[in-house]
Order: C-alpha cells, then structure tokens, then sequence
C-alpha cells in the first residue's frame, strides 16, 4: 500500500479539478504527494494526516533546492549557449561554472 492515493475533485457542474491527496505518513514533503509535486500547499479538502505542507513553502524551496543542485553538477550545452531553459544553469538561475561543460557559453548570470 502507498503512502498516498489520489482523491480527483468534482466541482458543481461535475467536470474534475485538480487532485488532492491523502498521505498518511509522509506529512505531505515528498514527491508522491500530489500538492508538493505540483508545488502548492495542501488546501482543506485534502485529507492528509499531520500535514507539514499547509503554507506551501516546503514544496517551492524543495523544488528550488533540486534545481540548484542539477546545475551545481554542471551543464553540458552544445548549441543553446546556455540561454534556454533545458539548460540546468540557467533553469536554477546561476550562471555557469567551472564544473560546466558547455560550449560557446553566454550564461554569465543566469
């Protein structure tokens, strides 16, 4: 059994909406859960237990903290010049480092 099941929203005219979650165990800070994945806070028809995302802020800095630490191992660009966003660097918004394998770069500042 998963930490987590899906419960889709119904609105007033019965069309779906955005899905909540139900986590139990893993107060809604990983990936699994639906809310976090999708960077938003928990709102009150979700029924999860013991929730540790109810402001939202968890999920945005986790998601901030992956792209940091993709770009921190380095980007291998060959034509983009590390102006677009596939570009891990530039995504995270830092420039381009020495771990960087890019080629023709003008990342400077991300």
């Amino acid at each position: 059994m998963t930490d987590m099941e899906t419960a889709p929203l119904r609105d007033a005219n019965g069309a779906a909406s955005l899905p909540t979650c139900r986590c139990r165990n893993s107060k809604c800070l990983k990936r699994y859960c639906v809310c976090f994945e999708r960077g938003d806070a928990c709102s009150a028809s979700c029924q999860c237990v013991d929730c540790g995302n109810a402001d939202g802020v968890a999920a945005k800095a986790a998601r901030r903290s992956k792209k940091r630490s993709r770009a921190e191992s380095g980007c291998t660009c060959q034509r983009s010049r590390c102006l677009k966003k596939y570009c891990d660097c530039f995504s995270a918004s830092v420039a381009c480092g020495a771990a960087c394998k890019c080629s023709d770069c003008s990342n400077s500042f991300g």
